[in-house]
């Protein structure tokens, strides 16, 4: 009759797939490769970022694989949280449940800390009025803002302020990773 199991089998210790194993592999896999080059759009829910070669998930390129998976991201976990001086980071966990069994079928993990440079600095057209004497100010990175106007980056003077960002840049990066972590993803 065959070998009719359906994940793996045992031989001599050794976890071998069933060859029913590997078409159900093969045939999710095909499934998947059709989901993404008919549901994704580039530029939209996958695609570059500078500095990163590839192509990158975005985020409602994971809500969409996370639907297709048919789950939804269940509670999520602060992992850590540190909040130090002028440092703030979030690391934050989160499951994807299956809505037909209610099992975790993958986890993801996101961070975000107010040492990334888009939190760390802030623009602003007078860095006087933040108490930078000239000499502080001669040395800020500038930037044309308008034919007459410069804008100065200077360090976040109000770091605390992105407590919430924090947090909800840290559990959409958790998002990701937890679709990223789904079965043939």
């Amino acid at each position: 009759m065959g070998d009719e199991r359906p994940i793996a089998i045992r031989e001599g210790g050794v976890p071998v797939p069933s060859k029913q194993a590997v078409e159900a592999v093969h045939h999710a896999l095909a499934l998947f490769q059709e989901m993404v080059t008919t549901l994704l759009v580039r530029g939209r829910d996958y695609g570059g970022i500078p500095g990163v070669a590839g192509q990158t998930l975005l985020d409602s390129g994971a809500n969409l694989v996370i639907n297709a998976f048919d789950a939804f991201p269940g509670e999520r976990r602060v992992l850590r949280m540190d909040m130090g001086g002028d440092r703030i980071t979030v690391v934050m966990e989160v499951p994807l449940v299956s809505r037909k069994t209610g099992q975790v079928v993958a986890t993801g993990v996101g961070a975000a800390s107010t040492l990334e440079t888009k939190h760390k600095y802030r623009w602003v057209k007078a860095p006087e009025e933040w108490g930078y004497e000239q000499e502080d100010i001669a040395r800020f990175r500038k930037r044309p803002k308008g034919k007459e106007e410069v804008e100065y980056r200077i360090p976040n003077p109000e770091p605390e302020e992105l407590l919430n960002t924090l947090i909800k840049i840290a559990s959409k990066r958790a998002d990701l990773d937890a679709a990223c972590a789904l079965p043939g993803v």
